[in-house]
């Protein structure tokens, strides 16, 4: 199972597998019988990632406590950028765009939890967001590095969804998403990070995402000793979010933070 991680440097699928097609039973919403049909899939490709994933981190794991310099793409290969995926648009075979992706939550077990969906609005002014269940979109990586997210959901599900009268298992949450206590990626992103001393010792400049959903590293911009700065990893689970707009924590010191190993892009 190991051997399978390279297949994913040119695809990437996050949080769900293909919807596969489904049969309609008039006892169910659409919503519902998207779901269900969603389930196996999610199930299958959950644990074969999990697998492979897990062998690449502890390797990985290893890597940024050396000197060496790592090269994200080869060392991460399955792992997706979660600043490039906020704005990546959200299309069905339809209708072509329905939305883009504006936040991902993240739960307390640093999981994906949902996409945010924007939908309509000009410039996002006015635009609806909607959390919509991470199965319910697959989202894959082209060779160019570009990010494209496939939904079987609706441009009218989500209308339906935002004006609060859906009814079905498509949202993955009420309006919880929205309060600043809640982990999101976009909020990550806009932390800085204070060490045991209460000081900045760094900012967060990415958010790295597993095959399974997993919100597992951050990159952080630290200033070197030498002068200049450089861009490391950490786990997000050694990193504690109180709310957006409040700086991240961690236990290491900025020596601590130094003596990691450089990462790139």
């Amino acid at each position: 199972m190991k051997r399978i991680l390279t297949a994913f440097t040119a695809l990437v699928l996050i949080a769900t597998a293909p919807l596969p097609a489904f049969a309609a039973d008039n006892n169910k919403s659409t919503g519902d019988q998207i779901v269900d049909a969603a389930s196996d899939a999610w199930k299958a490709l959950k644990k074969g990632a999990r697998e492979a994933w897990d062998a690449t981190v502890n390797a990985f794991d290893a890597m940024t406590e050396g000197t060496k310099e790592i090269l994200l793409p080869a060392a991460l290969p399955s792992a997706l950028s979660g600043k490039q995926l906020i704005g990546t648009a959200v299309e069905n075979a339809k209708e072509g765009k329905v939305g883009r992706i504006s936040d991902v939550v993240i739960g307390n077990d640093n999981y994906m939890d949902a996409f945010v969906v924007e939908d309509g609005g000009f410039l996002g002014i006015g635009a609806d967001k909607v959390p919509v269940k991470t199965r319910l979109i697959t989202v894959t990586r082209s060779p160019d590095g570009s990010l494209k997210a496939r939904t079987n959901v609706t441009e009218g599900q989500l209308d339906t969804a935002a004006d609060g009268a859906f009814v079905s298992r498509i949202e993955a949450m009420n309006e919880n998403f929205k309060n600043p206590a809640v982990k999101t990626v976009a909020r990550l992103l806009a932390s800085s990070v204070t060490g045991p001393d209460g000081h900045t010792v760094a900012s967060v400049h990415d958010i790295l995402l597993s095959p399974v959903g997993e919100a597992r590293y951050a990159i952080l911009k630290v200033d070197s000793a030498g002068g200049g700065t450089k861009l490391i990893a950490v786990r997000v689970s050694g990193l504690t979010f109180t709310r957006g707009g409040e700086p991240l924590k961690t236990a290491m010191t900025l020596d601590q933070l130094r003596h990691r190993a450089a990462v790139r892009y």
